[in-house]
C-alpha cells in the first residue's frame, strides 16, 4: 500500500518543437520582391512538364469526358491520380526519358514483361497535395492555364487561351490516339497497359515548345517565364523580357554559376532594371543569410556550455568580424524595414553579435509562438540558451566564391525559372549537365 506510484505522463506538446524552413519568418520578405519578375513560378514548380501534365490532364476532359470537365475537384482527382502515374511512366520508362518527377522512384515492379499497371499504386502517399495536382495548383491557375469551372465545389478546366491553344496544337492530335484507353482508365479501379503503345506521348513530353510549334512556344513562355501580366502583379514585360535576355546571356557561358553567382553577375552586368532588381535581391539575401547564420550559431551546443557569450565568442572567431560586416557595408540597405533594422544593428560596430542574436531570438519566439509550437532555441535569464533544436555548425563566409560576403540561402525562385526555361528550350542545358 505505501509503495511509492510512478505516473509516465506524456512529454508536454508545447515543448515539442515544429519543424519549418523558415524559422524567423523570412519568407514574405524575399518573396515580396522576387514576385516582381517571377510572379508565379515557385520552388516546388522546376519543371514545365508538371505544368503540361494539368494541361494535357483538363484538355482531355473537355475532348472525351465533358462531364467530369466541370465536375467537382473531388471527382476529377482520382481520374487525374490515374492519368499522373501513366505520364510518369511513360516518361521514366520510355525513350526519349525525361525523368527527376515526384515520386517516381515509389513505385514498385513498374514494368513487368513490357506492361504497366495504372492505379494500383500511387507515386507517393501524399500524392494530392506533392504531386502535379497539389504542387502546380496555384502555380497553374495564377499563370493562365487553368481556371474554376462551375461545379457546387469547383474544379478545374483550361482557360479560353489555353483550351484554344489545345485544340490547335498538335499536343492534342497526339493525346487523341489514347482516348479510348483513357476514357477506361476513368472508369476503371486498375488498368494494365503495354508501354511502347506510348513512345508518342514520351515523345511529346520531351519536346521543346520554342524549337516546335511558333504558337505552342510562346504560350509557354509568355505564361511561365515571361508572364503578359499587369503592373500590379509584376514588373512590365519590358523588363521581365530584359531579366529574360540577361539570365540566357550569363547562363550560356562556359562556366556553371550557382544561384547566388548569378544574382551577384546581373547586379553588375544586367541591364538597367534588372541590375537594380538583383541589387535589391542581394540586399535581402545579405541580412537574411547574416540572420540565419548568427541564429544557427546560437543553436550550437558546445562542451563549454550553452551561453549567449560562447556562442557569440564562437562567431568572431568563424567569420562574424569587420571585414565580413565591411563587405555588407557595401551592399545597398534593403527596402524591408524589418531587414533594415537588422542591418543598423549589425553594422553598428564589429561586436554586434549579441545584440543582433537577442532581437533574432525574440522574433523566432514570437514566431513559434504564433505556430503553437516550442521554440528552438530560447534565451533564458543570465543570457543562458535553452536549445530544443541542435544545429550544425554553419559554414563560413567563404569570400573566394562570394566577394560580396553574402551567405545565399535562397534562390528567389531562379532555379526553377532556369529549370523552366531550359525544359522549353530557352536556355541551353549547362555544360555538366
Amino acid at each position: 500500500m505505501n509503495a511509492p506510484v510512478f505516473f509516465f505522463t506524456a512529454e508536454d506538446p508545447r515543448e515539442i518543437p515544429k519543424g519549418s524552413r523558415d524559422p524567423l519568418r523570412f519568407l514574405p520578405e524575399w518573396t515580396s520582391i522576387a514576385r516582381k519578375m517571377i510572379p508565379y513560378l515557385t520552388t516546388v514548380t522546376p519543371s514545365y512538364r508538371g505544368f503540361l501534365t494539368r494541361f494535357l490532364f483538363h484538355g482531355l476532359l473537355e475532348e472525351i469526358a465533358p462531364a467530369l470537365a466541370n465536375a467537382s475537384a473531388d471527382d476529377q482527382w482520382p481520374a487525374f491520380c490515374k492519368f499522373e502515374q501513366l505520364c510518369a511512366l511513360v516518361r521514366a520508362e520510355l525513350i526519349p526519358s525525361t525523368p527527376n518527377l515526384p515520386g517516381i522512384s515509389g513505385v514498385p515492379g513498374r514494368v513487368q514483361n513490357g506492361y504497366i499497371t495504372v492505379g494500383a499504386e500511387w507515386l507517393v502517399r501524399s500524392q494530392k497535395n506533392t504531386g502535379y495536382w497539389g504542387y502546380y495548383h496555384q502555380a497553374s491557375l495564377g499563370s493562365g492555364l487553368i481556371q474554376m469551372n462551375k461545379a457546387t465545389k469547383p474544379g478545374y478546366k483550361l482557360t479560353g487561351e489555353a483550351s484554344e491553344l489545345y485544340r490547335q496544337s498538335a499536343a492534342r492530335e497526339i493525346v487523341s490516339e489514347y482516348s479510348n484507353i483513357f476514357l477506361r482508365m476513368f472508369k476503371e479501379k486498375t488498368l494494365k497497359l503495354e508501354l511502347a503503345q506510348f513512345e508518342g506521348l514520351a515523345s511529346l513530353f520531351a519536346q521543346q515548345p520554342l524549337a516546335y510549334e511558333a504558337a505552342w512556344g510562346e504560350f509557354w513562355f509568355g505564361h511561365l517565364l515571361v508572364p503578359k501580366t499587369d503592373a500590379a502583379k509584376s514588373y512590365a514585360r519590358p523588363i521581365l523580357e530584359d531579366l529574360a535576355s540577361d539570365l540566357n546571356t550569363i547562363c550560356t557561358q562556359d562556366s556553371v554559376l550557382t544561384v547566388g553567382q548569378i544574382w551577384e553577375a546581373l547586379a553588375q552586368s544586367g541591364s538597367e532594371s534588372v541590375r537594380a532588381f538583383a541589387s535589391e535581391v542581394m540586399a535581402h539575401e545579405a541580412m537574411i543569410g547574416l540572420c540565419e547564420w548568427t541564429f544557427d550559431v546560437c543553436r550550437m551546443k558546445s562542451e563549454q556550455g550553452s551561453d549567449l557569450k560562447i556562442a557569440a565568442q564562437w562567431a568572431y572567431k568563424n567569420g562574424y568580424n569587420a571585414d565580413w560586416l565591411n563587405r555588407l557595408r557595401q551592399i545597398q540597405a534593403p527596402q524591408s524595414a524589418v531587414l533594415a533594422e537588422y542591418r543598423n544593428i549589425a553594422l553598428a560596430n564589429a561586436n554586434s553579435f549579441e545584440s543582433l542574436a537577442k532581437v533574432l531570438l525574440a522574433r523566432h519566439k514570437n514566431v513559434m509562438t504564433t505556430r503553437k509550437g516550442a521554440a528552438w532555441v530560447e534565451l533564458l535569464d543570465d543570457d543562458v540558451l535553452d536549445i530544443r533544436d541542435p544545429s550544425v555548425e554553419p559554414s563560413c563566409p567563404n569570400f573566394d566564391v562570394y566577394p560580396s560576403g553574402i551567405q545565399w540561402r535562397y534562390d528567389y525562385f531562379l532555379r526553377s525559372w532556369l529549370s523552366v526555361a531550359r525544359e522549353i528550350g530557352y536556355l541551353s542545358e549547362p555544360n555538366n549537365g
